[in-house]
């Protein structure tokens, strides 16, 4: 089988690694718009769901990615001066260019075709192709192509957030909320390598235009955000992919009717995406390429393996993204929650994903 995949981040390079174990001959070629020394981001959360479904699939690529993994076994909540610690939450993480450069290399050695700098469309690629993997992330144009036959919903967030790097290695997960004259900021925070951390900051719509974020040079964000966690940054400092305001967003949580359609199918947050106070993105897309590559194993006419691919997440897939939707959910109504003692909000914190306060 003749298989392009339109995208080349964590979930196109997995199937790609998956496929091969599972089908050596397949050839398979994958289309990366940027080049390749653009490789960015901050760190991902290793959930361990996800590391022994690689571990069956290929104990090569996992052994290299734990490698280079840190680890943490506490929780830490911040909330109006006092401080929580949660034992016994044992995580792990890496930086996402760490997972990507592991990848690329397992999936080239394993025979996989990547071509940097180019950005490819399902019509470009339709005639030379018999699979078509959409893996083109949260701005999925393959997304929109199997959208105009099925539909699509989404959910939007009403809290802003962005997504920055620290100079400083937590070394556990810390969820620091601070109050503020324009209302309540928070992060979510965690160490991906031994000097570094992952620093996702939210807020509501009228705390963000009360400081006027977005409105200048990042720098200028960053500044006064340093200045509100200065109690947990110390003389660590914050920063971002580029100075660019617009990496403020509101997080969309999407989810597709279906997962193919003809010869296109997708995976990953082109299919799919949960808010990231799940931290379960990762796990979903490495989820989804292992299970289409399972699925085309098996055998059959195309049409009917998508169709198995499909069944199969879609259960799946919404247990996780009912979970991620309670949990934007009680970030989005915060408010509600901020005037509890530690322990009470503590405990709705935890309970969060659920539905429920307590």
């Amino acid at each position: 089988m003749k298989i392009a995949c339109i995208g080349g981040g964590v979930a196109a390079l997995y199937f790609a690694i998956a496929m091969k174990r599972r089908q050596p001959a397949a050839a398979i070629e994958i289309f990366e718009r940027d080049s390749e020394d653009r490789n960015s981001g901050w760190g991902i959360i290793l959930r361990e769901p996800m590391l022994e479904a690689m571990q069956r699939m290929d104990e090569a690529s996992h052994a290299a990615i734990l490698a280079r993994a840190v680890s943490w076994d506490q929780i830490e909540i911040r909330h109006k001066g006092e401080v929580s610690l949660l034992s016994n939450q044992f995580g792990r993480s890496t930086g996402r260019h760490a997972l990507v450069e592991v990848l690329r290399a397992r999936a080239v050695e394993l025979g996989c075709r990547i071509l940097y700098s180019s950005p490819a469309s399902a019509a470009d690629l339709a005639g030379g192709y018999q699979l078509l993997v959409g893996s083109d992330g949260i701005k999925s144009g393959c997304r929109e192509q199997i959208g105009a036959a099925a539909p699509i919903a989404r959910v939007q967030s009403a809290n802003r957030f962005i997504w920055l790097g620290c100079d400083k290695a937590f070394d556990r997960m810390v969820f620091d909320f601070q109050q503020t004259t324009h209302g309540p900021v928070w992060v979510h925070a965690y160490p991906f390598s031994a000097d570094k951390s992952t620093f996702v900051v939210e807020c509501a719509q009228q705390t963000f235009d009360g400081f006027g974020f977005g409105r200048r040079a990042l720098s200028s964000d960053l500044a006064r955000l340093e200045d509100i966690f200065a109690a947990l940054l110390g003389d660590a400092s914050l920063t971002g992919l580029s100075d660019a305001p617009h990496e403020w967003r509101q997080f969309e949580q999407i989810r597709c009717d279906s997962l193919h359609h003809e010869q296109m199918v997708l995976i990953g947050d082109a299919a799919h995406t949960a808010h990231f106070s799940i931290g379960s993105g990762t796990r979903l897309a490495v989820e989804d390429a292992i299970a289409l590559a399972d699925s085309l194993h098996q055998g059959g006419a195309l049409p009917e393996a998508l169709a198995r691919y499909q069944q199969q997440r879609s259960e799946a897939v919404g247990s996780v993204q009912q979970q991620a939707l309670h949990s934007m959910q009680w970030f989005d109504r915060i408010a509600e929650h901020y005037s509890l003692p530690l322990a009470a909000f503590s405990r709705a914190f935890l309970f969060r994903s659920l539905g429920q306060a307590a």
